[in-house]
């Protein structure tokens, strides 16, 4: 646990690889190796109490100690730390910018994913108990506790357990404006980084603010959360600057600097994304990093 830039980077060989989840002192929690097992355990205290799934809410209540100790990634002291000197010029034009270093924003999250990585390794018995219902984080945590093999099944889909690592790691954190967090992931299924990039460079393109009224899954333009992200897309002046100070190099490609696209679209595509977007993310994070060790230095 660092708590402050000054200690990940005296302290780590590679910073960008440090999971924000280990700012922790429940050794319980730190003493476990595996990210995909990590991940269970910190969203556990999401299953409700009255869930069909019976293991899973016994798994909730054993986990409820160690979940109460974990941290949130996005705007624990760490990060906070790392926004404060990488977005510093925003913070200090936080009424214009929307940017008070407060808010920040996991960029792709896990769960979406991981529901069609479990489509891959389910047994033909556990999808018959599953009947209709969709593969879930309450489905998912009943097989953990009640089938021995589910979390070696799981961390052998090439990818997924590195990519549980990068999850919670620098390179997919961001600072946003105030309502952009819940209001974008639609459920955890446009919780993907590329769809938001290439909105708002649509946004650019056109300054149509229903563009991110769309993004933002609200029905007008005058919604105060639509309003506070078009003054902080604003804020930046263009797109091309928007990639540089929010260290989005390594998610553009091409003389356009389009969104690189990885959101999978089937359990088909899930390693290559699960490979894809976690090299995007060491990528950045070793970006950010290095911007670091240069204002600290």
């Amino acid at each position: 646990m660092y708590g402050n830039v000054k200690a990940l980077l005296e302290n780590e060989n590679f910073p960008e690889r440090y999971p924000l989840d280990m700012e922790t002192s429940n050794k319980e929690y730190l003493n476990i190796n595996n990210p995909i097992e990590r991940y269970f355990i910190n969203k556990s205290g999401n299953i409700d109490k009255q869930s069909v799934y019976r293991g899973a809410v016994r798994y909730r209540e054993s986990k409820q100690s160690i979940c109460q100790s974990i941290v949130d990634c996005d705007s624990c002291d760490l990060i906070r730390d790392v926004y404060s000197l990488l977005w510093s010029d925003a913070i200090a034009d936080s009424e214009n910018s929307t940017i008070d270093g407060q808010h920040g924003e996991t960029m792709t999250s896990l769960q979406h994913s991981l529901n069609l990585a479990v489509k891959r390794i389910e047994t033909e018995e556990e999808r018959k108990s599953r009947g209709r219902r969709k593969v879930s984080l309450a489905y998912q945590i009943e097989l953990l506790s009640c089938e021995n093999n589910f979390l070696a099944r799981a961390s052998e889909i090439n990818g997924l357990e590195s990519f549980a690592l990068m999850y919670h790691t620098l390179g997919n954190m961001i600072p946003v404006p105030p309502m952009f967090n819940s209001s974008r992931s639609n459920f955890g299924t446009d919780d993907y980084w590329d769809i938001t990039l290439t909105t708002i460079k649509k946004w650019y393109d056109t300054h149509d603010n229903a563009v991110i009224a769309e993004l933002l899954h609200k029905k007008v333009e005058t919604d105060q959360s639509v309003e506070c992200c078009v003054q902080w897309l604003s804020w930046f002046g263009g797109w091309p600057n928007f990639i540089e100070k929010n260290y989005l190099g390594d998610f553009v490609e091409g003389q356009n600097t389009e969104p690189i696209r990885f959101k999978p679209n089937s359990a088909d595509d899930i390693e290559s994304f699960f490979e894809v977007c976690s090299c995007l993310i060491n990528k950045r994070g070793q970006r950010m990093v290095n911007e670091l060790q240069r204002i600290t230095a």
